[in-house]
Protein backbone atom coordinates (compact mmCIF):
# COMPACT_ATOMS: atom_id res chain seq x y z
CA UNK A 1 0.00 0.00 0.00
CA UNK A 2 2.76 2.44 0.63
CA UNK A 3 4.47 1.79 -2.41
CA UNK A 4 1.65 2.75 -4.44
CA UNK A 5 0.57 6.00 -2.65
CA UNK A 6 4.43 6.86 -3.15
CA UNK A 7 4.41 6.04 -6.70
CA UNK A 8 1.21 8.17 -6.90
CA UNK A 9 2.53 10.91 -5.14
CA UNK A 10 5.94 10.96 -7.89
CA UNK A 11 3.14 10.87 -10.60
CA UNK A 12 1.25 13.71 -9.59
CA UNK A 13 4.48 15.72 -8.54
CA UNK A 14 6.01 14.69 -11.89
CA UNK A 15 3.04 15.97 -14.07
CA UNK A 16 3.17 18.96 -11.83
CA UNK A 17 6.81 19.51 -12.58
CA UNK A 18 6.05 19.64 -16.20
CA UNK A 19 2.91 22.31 -15.77
CA UNK A 20 5.47 24.94 -14.34
CA UNK A 21 8.28 23.67 -17.14
CA UNK A 22 5.89 24.43 -19.72
CA UNK A 23 5.04 27.69 -18.52
CA UNK A 24 8.62 28.59 -18.31
CA UNK A 25 9.03 27.32 -22.13
CA UNK A 26 6.09 29.15 -23.24
CA UNK A 27 7.47 32.35 -21.53
CA UNK A 28 4.18 33.17 -20.61
CA UNK A 29 4.45 34.87 -16.62
CA UNK A 30 8.07 36.36 -17.41
CA UNK A 31 8.02 38.20 -14.01
CA UNK A 32 7.19 34.83 -11.81
CA UNK A 33 9.93 33.01 -13.68
CA UNK A 34 12.29 32.41 -10.63
CA UNK A 35 9.22 31.43 -8.49
CA UNK A 36 7.79 28.82 -11.09
CA UNK A 37 11.46 27.33 -11.85
CA UNK A 38 11.43 27.07 -7.66
CA UNK A 39 8.39 25.36 -7.30
CA UNK A 40 9.25 23.06 -10.45
CA UNK A 41 12.72 22.11 -8.30
CA UNK A 42 10.47 21.65 -5.10
CA UNK A 43 8.30 19.47 -7.21
CA UNK A 44 10.90 17.49 -8.67
CA UNK A 45 12.76 17.06 -5.97
CA UNK A 46 9.67 15.33 -4.26
CA UNK A 47 8.87 13.16 -6.95
CA UNK A 48 12.74 12.00 -6.17
CA UNK A 49 11.86 11.42 -2.57
CA UNK A 50 8.89 9.78 -3.18
CA UNK A 51 10.08 7.35 -6.02
CA UNK A 52 13.18 6.48 -4.02
CA UNK A 53 11.12 5.61 -0.83
CA UNK A 54 8.52 3.19 -3.09
CA UNK A 55 11.93 1.42 -4.51
CA UNK A 56 13.64 1.19 -0.67
CA UNK A 57 10.12 -0.06 0.72
CA UNK A 58 9.56 -2.41 -2.62
CA UNK A 59 13.27 -3.54 -3.01
CA UNK A 60 13.50 -4.61 0.94
CA UNK A 61 10.03 -6.08 1.07
CA UNK A 62 9.74 -7.64 -2.20
CA UNK A 63 11.01 -11.63 -0.88
CA UNK A 64 9.17 -11.28 2.22
CA UNK A 65 6.42 -13.83 2.92
CA UNK A 66 4.08 -11.60 5.08
CA UNK A 67 4.19 -8.90 2.61
CA UNK A 68 3.47 -10.49 -0.93
CA UNK A 69 2.13 -13.89 -1.24
CA UNK A 70 4.48 -16.37 -2.99
CA UNK A 71 7.77 -15.05 -2.48
CA UNK A 72 9.09 -17.88 -4.42
CA UNK A 73 7.71 -16.27 -7.35
CA UNK A 74 8.58 -12.97 -7.05
CA UNK A 75 11.70 -11.43 -8.05
CA UNK A 76 13.53 -7.60 -8.96
CA UNK A 77 12.70 -7.29 -12.97
CA UNK A 78 12.96 -4.95 -15.67
CA UNK A 79 10.48 -2.20 -14.13
CA UNK A 80 12.56 -2.10 -11.18
CA UNK A 81 15.74 -1.49 -12.68
CA UNK A 82 13.85 1.32 -15.26
CA UNK A 83 12.34 2.89 -11.88
CA UNK A 84 15.78 2.67 -10.31
CA UNK A 85 17.51 4.94 -13.49
CA UNK A 86 14.55 6.83 -13.80
CA UNK A 87 14.88 8.60 -10.35
CA UNK A 88 18.59 8.54 -10.66
CA UNK A 89 17.82 10.97 -13.50
CA UNK A 90 15.30 12.74 -11.49
CA UNK A 91 17.52 14.17 -9.11
CA UNK A 92 19.85 15.56 -11.76
CA UNK A 93 16.65 16.83 -13.02
CA UNK A 94 15.83 18.50 -9.92
CA UNK A 95 19.84 19.25 -9.57
CA UNK A 96 19.84 21.05 -12.69
CA UNK A 97 16.20 23.17 -11.84
CA UNK A 98 18.19 24.32 -8.90
CA UNK A 99 21.01 25.95 -11.00
CA UNK A 100 18.41 26.93 -13.30
CA UNK A 101 17.36 29.28 -10.61
CA UNK A 102 20.28 31.19 -9.94
CA UNK A 103 20.55 31.71 -13.61
CA UNK A 104 17.30 33.36 -13.77
CA UNK A 105 18.16 35.32 -10.86
CA UNK A 106 21.29 36.66 -12.47
CA UNK A 107 19.28 37.24 -15.56
CA UNK A 108 16.89 39.00 -14.25
CA UNK A 109 19.44 41.14 -12.01
CA UNK A 110 20.94 42.07 -15.32
CA UNK A 111 17.99 42.85 -16.61
CA UNK A 112 17.35 45.38 -14.07
CA UNK A 113 20.48 46.61 -14.42
CA UNK A 114 20.12 47.23 -17.93
CA UNK A 115 17.26 49.36 -17.23
CA UNK A 116 18.23 51.62 -14.68
CA UNK A 117 21.34 52.72 -16.65
CA UNK A 118 19.02 53.34 -19.65
CA UNK A 119 17.04 55.27 -17.56
CA UNK A 120 19.77 57.19 -15.84
CA UNK A 121 20.83 58.04 -19.55
CA UNK A 122 18.11 59.38 -20.35
CA UNK A 123 17.76 61.61 -17.44
CA UNK A 124 21.26 63.49 -17.83
CA UNK A 125 19.80 63.68 -21.60
CA UNK A 126 16.45 65.94 -20.11
CA UNK A 127 18.50 67.86 -18.19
Amino acid sequence: MAVQAFMTLAFIFCLSTLGCISVVLMRYHLRYEIYVIMAACILESLTAFCLLMSIAIFGARCFDRDWLLYPNFNHLSWSFAVAVIADFFIIIVAICLYFEINKARERKRKANTLVMKMDSASSFRSL
